[in-house]
């Protein structure tokens, strides 16, 4: 009967050993697991912020380079005004046209003003990009320049097409006509440019917007 007892509380013994043995072994191993899920969580965690920085990265790339695109198309079109301007200020109404001339010559002045005027507001905003356009969006001061000085061309559009009227040739209806086209083409430019750099997204740009409209 001792005999009987004792292998019976051995066997209890054994089996409660070994049942501990592999509670203890389950418990590693689902440690083992979190430890490997988290781990393999947070790689995911971290590779998915790298791809989203380098996503962001990319689309900032792509809205600078365009932005500087467009900055060289308006530029282009500038350029191509203030030549004809100057050649209108260089030619030589004839006859009883010759105050006509010197009307002509004053718009031609006021005209290559203000393309230099143009180009400077161009070069504020070209020089405004990477961390600081980022944040604060574009210069909106110079935005609000461009958008009076292509006013301005409108009202000399106007003048110089009445000034056409009282041409008495060909050639000197010529020399206007392609001034207005020119300064057109200009105006064009200059709206895409305004437009694209309005819809330029920054992180504080609607504040600074704000104080350049007020202040």
């Amino acid at each position: 009967m001792r005999k009987i007892y004792g292998s019976f509380v051995l066997s209890a013994f054994v089996l409660a050993l070994a049942c501990s043995v592999s509670t203890g072994v389950s418990a590693q191993q689902n440690q083992e697991q979190n430890a490997v899920q988290t781990e393999t969580q947070n790689q995911g965690a971290e590779t998915q912020v790298q791809v989203q920085t380098q996503e962001t990265a990319s689309e900032q790339n792509v809205t600078a380079a365009g932005a500087q695109q467009q900055v060289q198309t308006a530029r282009q079109s500038v350029g191509e005004a203030a030549k004809q301007a100057d050649a209108l200020y260089q030619y030589q109404f004839q006859g009883d046209n010759e105050s006509l001339g010197e009307q002509v010559k004053i718009k031609a002045r006021e005209q290559e003003q203000a393309h230099l005027e143009i180009q400077q507001q161009l070069d504020k905003l070209e020089t405004r990009k990477g961390i600081v356009r980022w944040l604060a969006g574009p210069d909106y001061k110079a935005i609000q320049k461009l958008e009076q000085l292509k006013d301005g061309n409108l009202l000399r559009i106007q003048q110089l097409n009445n000034l056409k009227i009282q041409t008495q040739n060909q050639a000197e209806e010529t020399i206007l006509q392609n001034t207005v086209q020119a300064i057109e083409q200009e105006n064009t430019a200059l709206q895409e440019e305004i437009q694209d750099e309005r819809e330029t997204r920054s992180l504080f740009g609607w504040m600074f917007r704000f104080f350049a409209k007020y202040f």
